[in-house]
């Protein structure tokens, strides 16, 4: 994984929201939707601020403590899970704002990263109004889309 890359949201297919430290994300493209852990959240924040693997390396080792490797290992991991269903995006250049690197007096346990997809209202989702209003009126499947 390139250590300098940053990344960012695929916000013309992506929609998020926290609630409660839990994330809830909407690919409309695929029509699939996530659920992140407390740990997932604080990842997807980061990429919302644009921050590079070494930031978001650096803030999860400053505030978690865990058994060696295993911090870099769920990142690495949820990073390219994210890439490969289309949530965010890869992008040359540096992180465009700088991380706290105040000291803390105690670091919280490690949680690993959990991203969970769900596929159950792909068809629903696909049948976004906004997109897919037509004479019929909604909520209309398009053939293509039916199971």
């Amino acid at each position: 994984m390139k250590k300098d890359v940053r990344y960012v949201i695929n916000d013309s297919k992506v929609l998020s929201e926290n609630l409660d430290g839990e994330t809830i994300i909407i690919n409309f493209e695929r029509g699939d939707y996530y659920s992140l852990n407390k740990s997932g959240s604080v990842l997807w924040s980061l990429i919302e601020s644009k921050q590079n693997y070494n930031k978001i390396f650096d803030y999860f080792d400053s505030h978690f403590t865990a058994e060696p490797g295993v911090i870099v290992k769920s990142i690495e991991y949820n990073i390219t899970f994210l890439k490969n269903d289309g949530l965010i995006l890869e992008q040359e250049g540096t992180s465009t704002s700088e991380s706290s690197d105040a000291a803390l007096e105690s670091k919280e346990l490690f949680e690993p990263i959990s991203i969970i997809r769900f596929e159950d209202m792909q068809e629903m989702i696909l049948a976004d109004p906004i997109h897919d209003v037509d004479e019929i009126g909604w909520p209309q499947i398009k053939p293509e889309l039916k199971k």
